[in-house]
């Protein structure tokens, strides 16, 4: 049985224990922990082998020289990561939010396709009210992206998000579900028809984005199943352009339904839905656990959590995960 608080050998150093279990998850091994922490491999190892004492569990397995998280292990984790990272990391974002708020900037990272849809109309009417906000937008990938937020280089993302790749370190608000839809021109022979299937589909030219560009989830897979060929496939192709070979009626396309978002040539093309085939898609905010947001950067992301200023608004009271 786990112990009693008063019973932890190491109660007076809590949050170097947790130091060592967190790092080590992050980095694979207690060696690179140790690296990161300026300790001996064998200090961390003490850390953590104090810490499953204490709390009566095994939080590593062995796989090799790698340190693998055991069910438990995952768990307390994810109890760790906004203890942890509020305290550790409380100088650095003092510094770096003081540093903001002199300068009235709110640093984003995001994918072209919120940068293009999502973006826009509420940069316009925060700045309304915001005359000396400085934004600074980052189109760079969600790898990248999570990675500059972990390090404090960036203040919020803005990305499409399936629940298994949230990372356990970071928070996600959902603000935006666009769906899975066919778009092909208002003239196009399935235009006429109600119920779309992928044997319709594979009747004609289908065209796709660069994979780099975020269309709908499982696009790859659910090709593969039923055997769609794609005709012209776009190198760091966009909706736009898209959108320009399907209103001539040279394809169609399978995509989310935000390349619709703010189009005033809308009615130019026909929405059939694929809802049937392909998961909706939820663009949102993430954030790092435990980190307080305060000024310009809080009323921001209140606003986008709050305002409905975007077609495929997603209520800020559903539950996500």
């Amino acid at each position: 049985m786990p112990k009693s608080f008063q019973q932890f050998h190491y109660k007076n150093n809590r949050f170097q224990q947790l130091r060592g279990f967190c790092y080590t998850v992050q980095t694979g091994s207690m060696s690179a922990a140790a690296k990161k922490m300026n300790l001996s491999q064998g200090a961390v190892s003490l850390q953590i082998k104090s810490l499953e004492r204490d709390l009566g569990v095994h939080l590593f397995s062995r796989e090799g020289n790698k340190a693998v998280l055991t069910k438990e292990g995952k768990m307390f984790y994810t109890y760790s990561v906004p203890h942890m990272y509020g305290a550790d990391e409380m100088f650095e974002d003092f510094v770096a939010a003081l540093k903001r708020e002199k300068s009235k900037t709110i640093n984003i990272a995001a994918n072209s396709v919120g940068i293009s849809h999502i973006l826009p109309k509420y940069i316009r009417k925060f700045e309304l009210t915001h005359v000396d906000v400085k934004f600074e937008i980052r189109n760079i990938t969600k790898a990248d992206a999570v990675s500059r937020l972990m390090n404090n280089e960036v203040d919020m993302l803005l990305y499409s998000m399936q629940v298994n790749e949230i990372p356990d370190e970071l928070d996600f608000t959902p603000v935006a579900e666009y769906r899975p839809i066919l778009l092909t021109s208002k003239n196009h022979p399935l235009a006429k028809k109600k119920d779309i299937d992928m044997q319709d589909i594979k009747r004609y030219k289908l065209l796709k984005l660069d994979n780099k560009f975020v269309t709908i989830p499982n696009f790859e897979q659910v090709v593969k199943h039923y055997g769609l060929q794609t005709k012209i496939d776009f190198e760091m192709g966009n909706y736009e352009i898209l959108k320009s070979f399907i209103r001539e009626d040279i394809g169609i396309a399978a995509l989310s339904s935000i390349c619709l978002e703010g189009d005033k040539n809308k009615d130019d093309f026909s929405v059939k839905s694929l809802e049937k085939y392909f998961p909706s898609i939820l663009y949102g905010i993430l954030v790092k656990k435990g980190k307080k947001h305060h000024g310009l950067l809080n009323d921001f992301i209140k606003m986008l959590k709050t305002d409905i200023l975007i077609e495929a608004h997603v209520g800020h009271n559903q539950n996500f995960r």
